[in-house]
């Protein structure tokens, strides 16, 4: 009679650990990158919400088959980069973020997307100008300079102030506009 119970409670004890329990989960699924938008200074990349996700990790590369970094982790099933370059495509992926960390998901496939550079507009108003000229010597008077969209100053290449707009034009027709040489690069 002992022999059976142990028995029993031996077949009892094997069919309960064979059993997984219901709480615990598999593998969380891949997120699938739905949409790409592109700001005037940002890409915003949207995905599906995966079902036992606490969270997300956010990843980027400038090469589809390059390293990818860590960018950040969100809560929310989107992310606005912020932090990006016009002109240079970045490619994402993201991995959902289980609550016990053993199930995350595998990485996305990756999406891109570029913001592109500004068209150089050029402006003849020449009301706003400061008419004032001052010498400069050294220069060739058909020598290339750089002006702002907004500002009443030529400058070099690669000056300070043009960090916002760059736009060529002759040094005569800078001049002939009212604009004068920048303090800080002549």
């Amino acid at each position: 009679m002992k022999k059976k119970i142990q028995s029993l409670v031996i077949a009892i004890v094997l069919v309960l650990c064979s059993v997984v329990p219901s709480f615990a989960y598999s593998q969380l699924e891949r997120p699938v990158i739905e949409e790409v938008k592109t700001g005037k200074q940002s890409i915003c990349i949207n995905w599906q919400y995966i079902e036992n996700a606490m969270e997300y990790d956010i990843y980027r590369s400038t090469s589809p088959d390059g390293k990818y970094y860590y960018q950040c982790t969100s809560d929310e099933s989107w992310y606005r980069d912020y932090d990006i370059k016009k002109g240079t495509r970045y490619y994402y992926k993201v991995q959902a973020i289980s609550w016990d960390g053993d199930s995350n998901s595998r990485l996305s496939k990756w999406r891109s997307a570029r913001v592109k550079k500004p068209a150089v507009k050029h402006t003849n108003s020449t009301a706003a100008r400061n008419t004032t000229r001052y010498p400069t010597s050294g220069i060739s008077q058909s020598q290339t300079v750089y002006i702002t969209n907004t500002g009443s100053k030529y400058h070099r290449y690669g000056c300070q102030y043009l960090w916002n707009s760059c736009i060529p034009i002759s040094l005569n027709t800078a001049r002939s506009y009212g604009y004068t040489a920048c303090s800080r690069c002549w």
